[in-house]
């Protein structure tokens, strides 16, 4: 039987039994976009996952870790969507 220690006010303190658990790290891209995702209606989360598609796209073209990337490959990303509206890509 585990006893329960007694917090400095007389209240009943917590033990590591009682105590909530803590919530799940997320640890890969897919449970980081998962969880991103998850939150929008189906109609919105398709167009973010078509976003988030070709944002991988381009860090996989240029062996970049999208969760590492920086502002500049970013910067990048956002000119090759512009020259490609206006048909240069």
């Amino acid at each position: 039987m585990t006893e329960l220690a007694v917090g400095p006010h007389g209240e009943q303190a917590v033990t590591v039994e009682q105590a909530p658990a803590l919530p799940q790290r997320l640890s890969t891209l897919d449970d980081l976009l998962t969880d991103f995702l998850i939150r929008f209606r189906p109609a919105t989360r398709q167009a973010y996952q078509s976003d988030l598609a070709s944002w991988l796209q381009f860090c996989r073209e240029l062996d970049v870790d999208p969760l590492t990337a920086g502002i500049h490959h970013a910067d990048a990303y956002v000119r090759t969507l512009v020259l490609a509206r206006m048909g240069a890509v």
